[in-house]
């Protein structure tokens, strides 16, 4: 994820801007076990690590001074949670996941559900919601945000 936000101040005594932007990138790898499953529905749980990598930037510009500094950090949290699925109708499922953890952060969450229509065998489309977060401090850098919204996506099974 990448994100910015920039601000020009132009007033009597004072002109230049503010310019503060961050990336962050998340990836987890995880294996699961089948702990439930029926003919319809199934229930895993997870382990596996989360590693993440954040970078701030802030640029300040006063009067044609201009000031700029950057910080980052990367991290890897254990994780565990579960998993899984079941089916409503034909084609029709509901899918989700919650897994914490911590380590190179305080704490790790994300959560996840959604519902999939099988549009055929080994494809689906997805419509649903997920939340995640990381709380980290080390020093003066502290990284604690909390990221959700929507979620589109498609699976394609093989």
């Amino acid at each position: 994820m990448n994100a910015s936000l920039t601000q020009e101040i132009d007033g009597r005594f004072i002109s230049g801007g503010l310019e503060l932007g961050f990336r962050q990138s998340t990836s987890t790898l995880a294996g699961t076990y089948r702990v439930v499953q029926t003919s319809t529905s199934h229930v895993d749980a997870i382990a596996g690590v989360r590693i993440w990598d954040v970078k701030v930037d802030l640029g300040v510009d006063i009067n044609d001074r201009p000031l700029f500094t950057s910080d980052g950090e990367r991290g890897v949290d254990a994780i565990v949670g579960v998993k899984g699925r079941t089916a409503i109708a034909p084609n029709v499922s509901l899918s989700g996941w919650a897994m914490i953890g911590a380590g190179g952060s305080d704490l790790t969450w994300d959560f996840y559900g959604g519902v999939n229509y099988e549009v055929r065998k080994g494809f689906d489309l997805s419509l649903g919601f997920r939340g995640m977060s990381t709380d980290y401090s080390k020093g003066s850098f502290k990284w604690d945000i909390i990221q959700y919204g929507p979620v589109l996506g498609a699976t394609l099974k093989f």
